[in-house]
């Protein structure tokens, strides 16, 4: 009997690549993201500049991707999602939910994205809705 290969489920969304992409065309489609070119997307885009790689915890060594501080909104990109990488994992999926409860605890709200959803409309849309 044949076996069917399996899709990846990433492959759907291959034909809506990133809005940024012709601005920027280092972020169409990949797993990874330059900080730098995504704040300048951000900036862009009239965000306001947030933090990276903010400590956000009293105790713990605890970092947000992105953070803006005075609103306290965290956005995380969630890399590895598709390939099995640490953060989907069942022990890297138990130290996420640590963290973002924590967060939580915290008075924090986590906005949640895969590198591919980075820099696109929808996103930039949520993070102005949380941010006022």
């Amino acid at each position: 009997m044949k076996q069917q290969k399996r899709r990846n489920p990433r492959n759907k969304h291959n034909a809506q690549k990133s809005q940024a992409s012709g601005l920027y065309p280092e972020l169409a489609g990949g797993t990874h993201y330059n900080t730098k070119i995504i704040l300048a997307y951000f900036r862009e885009m009239g965000l306001p500049e947030p933090e990276t790689e903010f400590v956000f915890h009293p105790s713990r060594k605890w970092r947000f991707d992105f953070a803006w501080v005075p609103q306290k909104i965290a956005l995380e990109v969630e890399g590895g999602t598709w390939s099995r990488g640490a953060h989907g994992r069942g022990s890297g999926i138990a130290r996420d939910i640590e963290k973002y409860n924590s967060a939580i605890i915290l008075g924090w709200g986590v906005l949640r994205v895969t590198p591919d959803n980075l820099c696109m409309a929808e996103t930039v849309q949520m993070i102005r809705e949380a941010l006022n």
